[in-house]
């Protein structure tokens, strides 16, 4: 009945998440006859590219006499939207019992990704098949249709508040306390971490903010894996203290936890008698609607680009600007597009992406502009796709004078003035800069506006070598971001992501930047009180080599 892909190196899934799990099931139309006194009797084989070469996960059965085949064999497979996971599937005609492909006659074959599927309408799919090299020569077509397993989207609400933990600071302050969960590998060889809380700063008595987590995140779906709470005290500059932990399966509400310290007891002796407690308040596990439930009810994803061209850049015609087109290679600017453009696309019907830029001056521009369309189009400031903005950024770059400071504020005002909160489509707004922001104040002030009110997360990338350390303060993850005003951020909207920390692996940025976005997504939709819309039934989108790029206005200053 079942295929199920392994948890391979091909995507971490070792240490990594799925946004879900997913089945594929097979079916093909009109496929090219091998046999001459009768029919083909084709099966499916889908494989996918672990980063080395292409992993068979499985079969499916040969339907005999049968030219366009629905194969009821189904396969499962880790769904990670952050990733572009490559899978291919190649038909073939039984002519015998062996298990070697070469003793059965090739039909055709196609490759797609994943999010092209999930990004469809009724999560379907349909490719051409073609045989070896020659992509004119169809044999057919192949249609394949994801459907979310079940039991993946069960999340686990969670909060915990510490009492009376031991001070690990001295006279001279308190404990800056934060939790870290931990479950024990399947093979009981180590604790991977799942989850870590906001630090509160100087407090033996902390409230750690009520958080969520999917169950499978938590404990794989299984209640009695074991489970790690540790208490540590932040130590900036240094590593982190142990305050204390406990070994535990998942707690049940009002749950009184006896942290313990081994080395606080063997400095103290008799006088030692725990390491404080650690109270679960709640412990709620709910089944909320998901990532791809939303995606199966038709909701889209649109990305909005923004690119820094302040003068700290260096000029254009220097080898070493962070502009600098070298033949070579792509700069840190046009990987960062690539490696989340390529991504995001399949989830946009249309694949239309504005693009803007700020710090600069551009053609016809006197002074300095924080948020001025590439394209010089400011009604249709869209390109098509993730090429398209490649071409554009490439085409328009002599002609944009570097400048500064460094304000984000205008463009994170586009991006939330284009979303419609009463449309289900979410919008990404990525970020490229150089340096730190100058517009910091006025620029949380909007983020915690759009939090509470806007479809939107916004990734941020810091390229070249500058300090980046002040931008970890839009960043959630740590502390509840707070306006101006002292009003509160619902949700962490922002992700920020240091270019050079993951320049030597491609895979390990786009990870870095969209892992999150599911989850702030499925935030987002449950703050407002929207559910997903009906499922859309699978229309099978036919997948084809897209057009060529729209012209834009710089080329007519070529």
């Amino acid at each position: 009945m079942y295929a199920a892909a392994a948890p391979s190196a091909a995507y971490g899934a070792s240490s990594r998440v799925p946004t879900s799990r997913v089945e594929l099931s097979l079916s093909a139309k009109n496929l090219k006859d091998r046999d001459v006194l009768s029919k083909s009797d084709p099966f499916a084989v889908l494989s996918q590219f672990d980063g080395r070469g292409w992993i068979e996960i499985g079969r499916t059965e040969p339907l005999e006499d049968n030219l366009s085949p629905a194969w009821t064999k189904l396969f499962l497979v880790d769904y990670y939207f952050e990733s572009q996971q490559q899978l291919k599937v190649d038909i073939y005609d039984e002519d015998s019992s062996s298990k070697k492909l070469s003793e059965h006659d090739y039909i055709g074959g196609t490759s797609f990704t994943l999010g092209q599927v999930m990004g469809a309408p009724g999560q379907s799919g349909s490719f051409l098949l073609t045989r070896g090299k020659h992509h004119g020569s169809h044999r057919g077509s192949l249609l394949v249709k994801a459907e979310e397993a079940k039991n993946t989207n069960e999340v686990v609400r969670l909060r915990f508040a510490g009492s009376n933990l031991p001070n690990m600071d001295g006279m001279f302050g308190k404990s800056d306390p934060f939790l870290v969960i931990k479950r024990l590998r399947e093979d009981n060889s180590s604790w991977m971490p799942v989850h870590k809380t906001e630090v509160i700063d100087n407090n033996l008595n902390p409230n750690w903010r009520v958080f969520e987590l999917p169950l499978q995140q938590l404990c794989n779906g299984d209640y009695r894996r074991p489970l790690q709470l540790q208490v540590f005290d932040q130590d900036r500059g240094s590593k982190h203290e142990l305050i204390g932990s406990v070994d535990t399966l998942i707690a049940k509400r009002g749950t009184n936890y006896v942290l313990h310290n081994e080395e606080l007891h063997r400095k103290k002796g008799k006088k030692y008698t725990n390491a404080g407690l650690l109270i679960a308040h709640d412990v709620d596990v709910m089944r909320l609607p998901s990532f791809v439930e939303f995606l199966r009810g038709g909701l889209e994803m649109s990305l909005i680009i923004g690119i820094d061209y302040t003068a700290s850049n260096g000029a254009i015609s220097d080898p070493h600007s962070l502009h600098f087109l070298d033949p070579r290679g792509p700069n840190q600017y046009q990987h960062a597009v690539s490696a989340t453009a390529s991504i995001l696309q399949e989830y946009d019907s249309d694949k239309m992406i504005p693009v803007y830029g700020f710090g600069g001056i551009p053609p016809g521009a006197h002074s300095v502009d924080h948020c001025f369309p590439l394209n010089l189009n400011p009604p249709n400031p869209e390109v098509y796709g993730a090429q398209g903005v490649l071409q554009l950024y490439t085409s328009s770059l002599p002609y944009i004078r570097l400048h500064g400071p460094t304000i984000i504020q205008q463009t994170m005002a586009i991006a939330q003035s284009s979303a419609d909160p009463r449309k289900q489509k979410y919008f990404v707004l990525l970020i490229i800069t150089d340096g730190a922001i100058m517009d910091m104040p006025t620029t949380i002030d909007t983020l915690v506006q759009a939090a509470n009110t806007t479809p939107l997360s916004i990734v941020i990338i810091g390229v070249g070598p500058a300090d980046f350390s002040s931008m970890n303060a839009l960043d959630g993850d740590g502390k509840v971001l707070r306006d101006s005003r002292g009003r509160p951020s619902t949700r962490d909207i922002v992700q920020f992501v240091p270019y050079n920390r993951f320049a030597h692996d491609p895979s390990l940025l786009t990870r870095e930047t969209l892992a999150e976005i599911p989850n702030q997504l499925c935030q987002y939709m449950r703050v407002r009180g929207i559910n997903p819309n009906p499922a859309i039934a699978p229309s099978f989108k036919a997948f084809e080599p897209p057009a060529a790029g729209a012209s834009v206005a710089w080329m007519r200053l070529q």
